[in-house]
């Protein structure tokens, strides 16, 4: 069985430019900001990779985005889950980063993870793919891999004067029975500022596999919304600020359960009911100066992220537990570049403070708590 797809597009104000060419066009020079600084694709000293907007407005999930890409495996623990392999390396050994922003917490751990999952495709202009090492310029965790994206922001430097625009997409997909929406406004004054809202709503319906049936328990729910404000204080300095929430509700792990269906002589789980929550949110405030004396750029970035996770699993015995994760980063970002001859350099200091709080509570089948203690490898 084939799924079905539905798009259906709405837009305020819509503007269509075709160029004919009598020769086929040279191809697109590509340059790509994921190594600190403007590089042409062409020029990087190893293999690199972008997914532009269409392409990730169509998929499913930012790991489903990446499932094509050459050198790149994603594993799925569940349905809501995706954790990217990069030259072999998943985990804290490849490194995300949200407009320059590490997204890696100290909750990562070393083999696969879901937090990927947790970042709304949608919300986003483009991905770089970086696959080779780049501890140098962002840390050990950079070893594998790394992966830059980049949101979507207001389409103010295209416009003339006061503007606003309004657009909401939808996809529908029979396979699951699920419904994907995005709504945005883009508002702001021509080459003055510009500021784009987003809010998507995503709804999956138990998976309809080929030769199995229905998946039970492999559907849930997901909201996300974003604000990004861009604004050019005088000819040399602009300042951008943005604000994101993502939630996940009843993410099942499946695989673990009762509910699971065997294939390809795979076993079942007898867990009675495992799950998780998750909730994200990411706030940043970006100054950039340029022709500063003898810094050419300076860009200076504070930034602050929340995460919370609560999973609950019950036993075949009926005994249980309850446990969370919770996370508060703080990053400040400084980053400076400068011509010296014929060299350029970049140069600068990042610093980033995590606190983790953890937890586990333990309960006998009759519902009787019978321990608490931590969870997981962070205290």
């Amino acid at each position: 069985m084939h799924p079905a797809s539905l798009l259906i597009s709405a837009a305020l104000s819509i503007s269509v430019s075709t160029h004919l060419h009598a020769l086929a066009p040279a191809l697109e020079e590509v340059v790509v900001t994921g190594m600190r600084q403007q590089n042409r694709l062409a020029e990087l000293p190893y293999s690199a990779y972008t997914l532009n907007q269409e392409a990730l407005q169509r998929s499913r999930s930012l790991p489903e985005a990446l499932a094509g890409q050459p050198g790149v495996l994603v594993q799925k623990t569940a349905n809501g889950h995706g954790s990217p392999f990069i030259r072999g390396f998943t985990g804290y050994r490849t490194l995300a980063l949200i407009d320059g922003v590490r997204y890696n917490n100290s909750v990562y751990r070393d083999g696969p993870n879901e937090y990927f999952a947790l970042i709304d495709s949608q919300s986003l202009a483009s991905l770089e793919l970086f696959n080779g090492p780049a501890s140098v310029l962002y840390g050990s965790d950079a070893v594998g891999g790394t992966l830059n994206l980049r949101s979507r922001q207001s389409s103010y430097t295209e416009q003339l004067g006061s503007f606003w625009q309004l657009g909401q997409s939808l996809v529908y997909s029979s396979a699951e029975r699920s419904v994907r929406s995005r709504t945005e406004l883009d508002l702001g004054q021509g080459d003055s500022w510009g500021l784009l809202a987003g809010f998507s709503r995503k709804h999956f319906g138990d998976i309809k596999a080929a030769g199995l049936g229905t998946l039970p328990t492999t559907g849930y729910d997901e909201r996300a919304h974003d604000l990004r404000v861009d604004t050019q204080l005088n000819s040399h300095w602009s300042l951008s600020a943005l604000g994101q929430q993502l939630s996940q509700d009843d993410v099942w792990r499946s695989h673990s359960t009762i509910y699971a269906k065997p294939f390809a002589g795979s076993s079942v789980g007898d867990d009675l009911r495992r799950l998780k929550d998750q909730r994200r949110r990411l706030h940043y405030i970006k100054l950039n100066g340029q022709a500063l004396g003898l810094i050419d750029d300076l860009q200076l970035t504070l930034s602050r992220q929340h995460w919370r996770e609560h999973g609950q699993r019950q036993r075949a015995n009926g005994s249980g537990l309850r446990e969370y994760f919770d996370s508060r980063m703080d990053g400040l970002d400084l980053q400076l570049q400068s011509q010296f001859g014929q060299h350029r350099w970049l140069y600068g200091i990042d610093f980033y403070r995590d606190q983790v709080d953890s937890g586990r509570r333990d309960y006998s089948a009759a519902g009787e708590l019978s321990q608490i203690h931590i969870q997981g490898p962070v205290g």
